[in-house]
């Protein structure tokens, strides 16, 4: 991370945020831990910082005793010819702000509490989750977690992702990174610098290794909520194997997925459905999330109404790229296969991976 990107300590933002720390940066942008004056509670902000085409002016690095301290200006700057692209992703970043505004009662989802425009750039402020991320309980369980505690711990997730699916987003960045524990002990998803909105195609894809669906290296116009079933089900099968699934432009190549029956504790019946959710093609994966949780039979009963809503609204909203998408298979298949042996010819895996920015 580079650290003359970050604001200062003690920065105050919007007349009451005060900058603590900073919590991660990634290609989008940097959350910083903060402290709301008004309210008198800590709380993260997310900072628009498209690292690759801003740059903050006046940055420096000055030694102190025996330290290193950050000295740096607050405001923004797009680099020279990359001004309408960075003033469109902030926009973007600002209308998904608004969608997800105030969603305290959509359970598994962190939820924002402010947004605005300062210094050049846009803020995000949501609600501060202190951890542990999935990542990190992960490491604590060795790699290993029961099947029943993992569909417990997913359940929220996949109620978020039912709910942002029916507005017309795709998170596009599922990993057990962003994926964060309250103080109740129920998974957050956060995070949503490389989502997707329907309406509005995205430039830049963000890719992170075996979580990203092969949709999102070289079909963009295609990602829709099939593919964060793809991303979740990636998490799901690490939680239950401590093992990554191997990046999607490897399995193209060759697929060197494991089967979990092998694991005398993983049922069939869940290898089955982890097997159809993490499928290279798309027409042989969920439509969304919600098709997954009713093969998982998980404890959604008594959010029944609220299921069928978010499914109606998710059909209305994604149903014809889907038809698309899956009309004609077998000629699909064929250009298909012909498209990625040209780009395996021509690109190679390591130069796909290179070209995509991907982690």
């Amino acid at each position: 991370m580079e650290k003359e990107n970050w604001l200062l300590e003690e920065t105050l933002l919007h007349e009451k945020y005060q900058i603590k720390k900073v919590l991660g940066q990634g290609g989008f942008g940097i959350t910083y831990l903060a402290y709301d004056q008004t309210l008198q509670q800590n709380v993260a902000i997310k900072e628009y910082f498209p690292v690759k085409i801003v740059r903050r002016l006046g940055n420096t690095l000055r030694k102190g005793q025996g330290e290193y301290e950050l000295s740096a200006t607050a405001m923004v700057y797009p680099q020279n010819g990359q001004e309408e692209k960075y003033l469109n992703g902030m926009q973007n970043f600002l209308e998904e702000a608004q969608v997800l505004f105030g969603k305290f009662d959509v359970e598994g989802l962190a939820a924002v509490k402010d947004y605005f425009e300062e210094n050049g750039t846009a803020y995000i402020v949501m609600e501060y989750l202190s951890g542990p991320t999935l990542q990190e309980y992960e490491k604590e369980h060795k790699g290993k977690i029961s099947e029943k505690q993992a569909e417990i711990l997913l359940e929220p997730v996949i109620n978020a992702l039912a709910y942002i699916h029916s507005i017309g987003i795709v998170h596009c960045d599922i990993s057990p990174d962003n994926l964060i524990f309250n103080k109740e002990g129920q998974l957050k998803l956060i995070d949503f610098g490389a989502a997707k909105n329907k309406k509005k195609e995205k430039e830049e894809q963000y890719c992170k290794g075996g979580y990203t669906a092969p949709e999102q290296y070289l079909e963009k116009e295609f990602v829709g909520p099939w593919s964060d079933v793809y991303s979740l089900c990636a998490v799901w099968y690490e939680m239950l194997t401590g093992i990554k699934v191997p990046p999607a432009v490897e399995r193209l190549q060759k697929d060197r997925l494991k089967n979990m029956t092998m694991a005398s504790e993983v049922s069939e019946q869940t290898n089955n459905i982890l097997k159809k959710g993490l499928s290279l093609e798309i027409q042989k994966r969920y439509f969304s999330v919600l098709n997954l949780s009713s093969d998982i039979k998980s404890n959604m009963e008594s959010k029944e109404e609220i299921t069928k809503q978010y499914m109606k609204d998710t059909r209305f909203v994604w149903g014809t790229l889907w038809l698309q998408i899956t009309t004609d298979i077998n000629e699909r298949n064929i250009s298909q296969e012909k498209k990625w042996i040209s780009r395996r010819k021509s690109f190679g895996a390591e130069r796909i991976w290179s070209n995509l920015s991907c982690l």
